[in-house]
């Protein structure tokens, strides 16, 4: 199925330099996402998410509403946008949610409680929208790998006409500058910054399953330090027992009673990390909110 997503993206892109609307930005009643970024993102796109934000959680209060996960849908559009809305999600410590190339009928369950506008174009994340969900503390894909693709960031033909060639070369190094210390600034490997320039404006690199788990799937690994060292009081034998244990039920391997008893202990012992994480996450964000709203 990759090479229908690569075909609907390039054809996005081409359309996208002669002006394309706002992204779509809503208030999902979906249960598990809070907000819905769906479109090609376009300059004021920052301000209505950061409104759309405030609408939700309207004053300094803190409630669970103010902790919105944020759905990405959406082909690209502009780098520049996309970096801003990128920094106002890791300033309040938000998460984002990827589309996935699970099963087809999977796919349609989640594009018709999402009430996506146009899933054809937008059921990706491509391009400035990779920018976006490199923000999040928190990157998810809700079913199978994230649909997560880059190319070289580029300026519109109708910037290019305003510019004379010594600007347009001064104005490229730019543009690079800008992408790496943002990718740094993200906790994103360098090594992404040369790979999305080497890759042609008008073609997709999709970051592989392999990719993705290590780099970008979850929580980012300074956060994910840090909540390991405040919740996860495992030694270190009980890690390697429940990585054990897992690995012979993954392999279809039965446990035998003495294991079965460890292993029931040690979902205990995960049980209350896990609530640990949750309550430290929950925390950050509240105070990430705290902050943001503080005059």
């Amino acid at each position: 199925m990759r090479w229908i997503y690569r075909l609907l993206a390039a054809a996005c892109f081409i359309c996208s330099c002669t002006g394309a609307d706002a992204a779509d930005m809503k208030i999902s009643d979906h249960p598990q996402y809070n907000i819905i970024l769906e479109g090609t993102i376009v300059k004021g796109d920052y301000d209505k998410l950061r409104n759309l934000i405030e609408e939700i959680c309207p004053d300094n209060s803190w409630s669970t509403l103010c902790s919105s996960d944020i759905y990405l849908a959406s082909p690209g559009g502009s780098v520049i946008e996309a970096i801003k809305i990128g920094r106002l999600i890791r300033k309040l410590r938000l998460e984002v949610q990827i589309p996935g190339d699970g099963p087809p009928d999977l796919r349609q369950q989640i594009i018709a409680a999402l009430k996506l506008q146009n899933p054809q174009t937008n059921y990706l994340c491509a391009s400035a929208c990779f920018f976006v969900a490199v923000g999040g503390i928190e990157r998810n894909a809700a079913i199978g790998n994230a649909i997560l693709g880059i190319h070289r960031p580029y300026m519109t033909d109708a910037d290019l006409k305003n510019l004379g060639a010594d600007q347009v070369t001064a104005s490229t190094a730019q543009l690079r500058g800008i992408v790496e210390m943002y990718l740094k600034e993200m906790g994103v490997p360098a090594r992404y910054a040369d790979l999305m320039f080497s890759i042609p404006k008008d073609q997709i690199r999709w970051i592989t399953k392999a990719e993705y788990r290590a780099d970008f799937d979850g929580l980012v690994p300074a956060l994910r330090e840090r909540l390991g060292a405040r919740c996860d009081n495992r030694t270190e034998a009980e890690r390697r027992l429940e990585d054990l244990f897992e690995a012979k039920v993954a392999y279809g391997e039965k446990l035998n009673a003495e294991e079965q008893t460890m292993r029931s202990a040690l979902a205990t012992k995960s049980m209350s990390r896990v609530q640990c994480e949750s309550a430290s996450k929950e925390k950050m964000r509240e105070d990430a909110w705290k902050a943001y709203r503080r005059p």
